[in-house]
């Protein structure tokens, strides 16, 4: 449940992470890292 809400901090869903590369990069590696 924690994951989830960290996750839908970084990536809203008004948001779209492949708009801004840069932003998507750091965002993969918290991925990988909360999971």
């Amino acid at each position: 449940m924690g994951e989830r809400k960290v996750l839908n901090k970084y990536f809203p869903p008004d948001f779209d992470p492949r708009l801004i590369p840069r932003r998507k990069i750091p965002k993969n590696k918290q991925i990988e890292v909360r999971m």
